[in-house]
């Protein structure tokens, strides 16, 4: 099995990702979070740093897992129960952890916003959501169809992990009260991604939907 060093793989990933330069919560600790020996053989990547993936990250033989929620975000301490067992299982399987949230959510490329915005076969990107004197998401306009909508919404939730019908559900709430601005959808907890869908609404039930999508930690 061919080795990386763990190093070459962070600079690489804090590069792509614009690490340094993108503003995030106080305490998101994006980039190298926990190191191990400096070898690398494989790598585990999932939504949330957690003793559930962390322990699955390990049966997979992982010794790198690249998270999106990574594991600091309030008082880190004390470590003990879960966060006890956490730590232990990583250091006792030479685990590194890597975190990237809002860079990876402003990546115009390969972050989850602009892998929606694809799925959803949209064009002409524009900046979305600016939080933090950046903006984090994208937006778009398309005069389609509902049922095409909903297509479209199923196929790109089975590409990136997001409930197409849960999206066209809040999408037909807000139509139905005549939604004139660009409205956040709540967001939900899950094991996948948390994303918005604003519309606004037009006569004859033509809708122009503005997709303005961004991740988001808070749950």
């Amino acid at each position: 099995m061919a080795n990386a060093s763990l190093n070459t793989i962070v600079a690489h990933c804090d590069r792509m990702l614009r690490t340094a330069d993108i503003k995030d919560y106080d305490r998101a600790a994006n980039g190298l979070q926990v190191e191990n020996r400096g070898t690398i053989t494989r790598i585990a990547a999932a939504v949330d740093a957690s003793l559930a993936t962390v322990t699955l990250a390990v049966r997979a033989k992982a010794d790198l897992l690249i998270v999106h929620h990574g594991l600091f975000w309030g008082a880190s301490h004390p470590w003990t129960g879960k966060r006890y067992e956490l730590l232990q299982l990583l250091l006792e399987h030479d685990m590194a952890v890597y975190s990237s949230h809002l860079p990876l959510d402003a990546h115009p490329k390969l972050g989850n916003n602009a892998r929606l915005c694809a799925a959803l076969g949209l064009r002409k990107l524009r900046p979305f959501f600016l939080d933090r004197g950046q903006y984090l998401g994208f937006q778009s306009q398309a005069r389609i169809s509902r049922s095409e909508l909903a297509d479209r919404l199923q196929r790109a939730g089975r590409l990136v992990g997001v409930d197409g019908r849960h999206l066209l559900f809040e999408l037909d709430q807000r139509l139905a009260v005549g939604t004139t601005q660009a409205v956040p959808v709540p967001r939900r907890r899950s094991v996948d991604r948390r994303e918005g869908f604003t519309c606004r609404s037009e006569p004859r039930g033509c809708g122009s939907y503005e997709n303005g999508i961004r991740g988001d930690a808070r749950h």
